[in-house]
């Protein structure tokens, strides 16, 4: 693992961490290796936080649906981006003897509800977006509180190394999915 680290630069030849590393101690609830190489190519940086979200998903969604919408053109690009990006990072462990099947890894990463990520993120109501997907509401709700949770590691991380355009970035991002029936203290109001 240290080798891995090493060849990210995620640690020094003398194992002092870098600006990579605090990012991806920052990460517990989606891959910290695959999400900080997405960070510090600036893919994040540069879409839109709808956008953003949309394909944070990935990293939160473990189901795979058999009749799933596929993404628009511009999330699936950005779904292809994930992918080249998790068989690097799967490669480069593999190259350093850390028993990984590649293509696996890279399937772990799902599109499945991009979608409907994207249209909740643009203020849809969610029996517009259940509407979208042939997803059960408990997972989607399920989906969508752990994706907030990884934005607020995401806030965490982006503060640590003081990229402050990208800190504000992610809490838009929570603002605009932290609301309404997904994050209800208790459906029997």
């Amino acid at each position: 693992m240290l080798k891995i680290l090493r060849t990210y630069r995620y640690i020094t030849s003398d194992d002092v961490v870098e600006l990579k590393g605090k990012v991806a101690c920052e990460i517990s609830s989606a891959d910290e290796l695959t999400l900080t190489e997405l960070m510090f190519n600036g893919v994040l940086k540069d879409l839109k936080v709808e956008e953003m979200v949309s394909l944070l998903s990935c990293f939160v969604w473990q189901e795979k649906l058999q009749e799933a919408q596929k993404p628009r053109d511009e999330l699936e690009l950005l779904f292809t981006q994930l992918q080249d990006t998790a068989r690097k990072v799967a490669k480069i462990q593999l190259e350093c003897k850390v028993q990984i099947d590649v293509e696996n890894f890279v399937n772990s990463f799902r599109p499945d509800v991009m979608e409907a990520v994207y249209a909740w993120a643009r203020g849809s109501k969610f029996y517009e977006i259940m509407e979208m997907t042939p997803v059960f509401e408990g997972s989607l709700i399920r989906a969508i509180r752990r994706l907030e949770e990884v934005l607020q590691q995401l806030i965490e991380a982006a503060k640590s190394i003081g990229e402050t355009d990208l800190e504000a970035k992610f809490e838009d991002a929570v603002n605009k999915i932290k609301r309404d029936i997904v994050f209800a203290a208790s459906l029997y109001l």
